[in-house]
């Protein structure tokens, strides 16, 4: 069965600032899967990627789950901005566990992070 993961990272803030990453509405309103999601990752901000500015992101990652409720196979389908985050929603989709076990009608689990970088 596959997954989609939609990662969005808000306000992290630091020397610039850029415009907003505008989440595609098709993506908005498929149906999520977020009560298979048993343990969510936990981020730091030192989990953030190393970029500068204040950005609005999101990533959406391709995945299968395997029997024990583990994302297997993630592939980035689409970013924006294009690079910086990537790396970080594939961390974020690893730490992440499903219930084992469930066949699932929707394909979509949509996570949401809010960091902030230093001490704002």
């Amino acid at each position: 069965m596959r997954y989609a993961l939609l990662s969005a990272l808000l306000s992290v803030p630091a020397v610039a600032m850029a415009a907003p990453a505008e989440i595609p509405a098709e993506v908005l309103a498929r149906q999520t899967c977020q009560e298979h999601v048993v343990e969510p990752a936990k981020a730091t901000p030192a989990d953030l990627p190393k970029v500068s500015g204040e950005y609005n992101a999101y990533v959406i990652v391709d995945y299968r789950l395997d029997g024990s409720g583990n994302a297997v196979d993630p592939r980035v389908v689409e970013a924006r901005p294009r690079r910086g985050f990537d790396d970080y929603a594939l961390r974020m989709l690893a730490r992440t566990r499903f219930a084992p076990g469930v066949q699932a009608q929707c394909t979509d689990v949509r996570t949401i992070s809010k960091l902030r970088r230093g001490g704002r």
